[in-house]
């Protein structure tokens, strides 16, 4: 019975320790990159936070077109308040810019990026107040459109939770949009067969 426990609190020690060096906190830990592909979905991306203020930076490129970032949400996990706000500071890549914002409906300035330059990011970002140890949720809609482009989302001093970093929904956004025709199909024929 005893070498049961024993091997239970082993086998518990190793797996806290193979935990705390898989998701050991990093300066910028990026939550989400990739380079000439066009993974249009709705992205929800976990992190810890571990300090008390955490940076969350996009960077993208697209030529000859453009790739969209919008709906964007940082929020503390079961909460629905948007920590981001309505001012994004922006660094133009180094060889041309073609990014700006642009007002998608909500709080925070959705983001465009073009380019003039194969592997040259703009980049924006915002520093929000975060609880070390807390976990955080980043989601945003992702609508890129042609190659080549590159696009990166960082966060500073988080540590990212492995196995969960990038949850596409590519058939979230569609699926939302008919359930609401649905609902106001069904809403008009209650209301023509309430008047028959």
């Amino acid at each position: 019975m005893k070498s049961r426990i024993h091997l239970k609190s082993i086998f518990a020690s190793l797996a806290a320790l193979v935990f705390v060096v898989t998701t050991s906190p990093t300066r910028a830990t990026t939550l989400q990159a990739w380079t000439d592909s066009n993974p249009n979905a709705i992205w929800i991306l976990p992190f810890i936070a571990s300090s008390s203020t955490t940076a969350i930076t996009f960077g993208g490129y697209n030529l000859p077109t453009f790739e969209n970032v919008s709906l964007i949400i940082l929020a503390l996990n079961g909460t629905q308040t948007n920590l981001l706000g309505s001012t994004w500071t922006f660094a133009p890549a180094p060889s041309g810019t073609f990014a700006h914002v642009f007002d998608d409906g909500t709080s925070v300035p959705a983001l465009i990026f073009g380019g003039a330059t194969v592997g040259a990011y703009d980049t924006f970002s915002q520093t929000v107040a975060t609880t070390i140890g807390s976990t955080y949720i980043l989601q945003f809609f992702y609508d890129g459109d042609g190659t080549p482009n590159g696009f990166f989302v960082d966060a500073s001093n988080v540590i990212s939770l492995t196995g969960f970093e990038s949850t596409p929904l590519p058939g979230a956004l569609p699926l939302f949009v008919t359930g609401l025709g649905g609902l106001g199909l069904l809403g008009w024929r209650w209301r023509r067969k309430q008047a028959a």
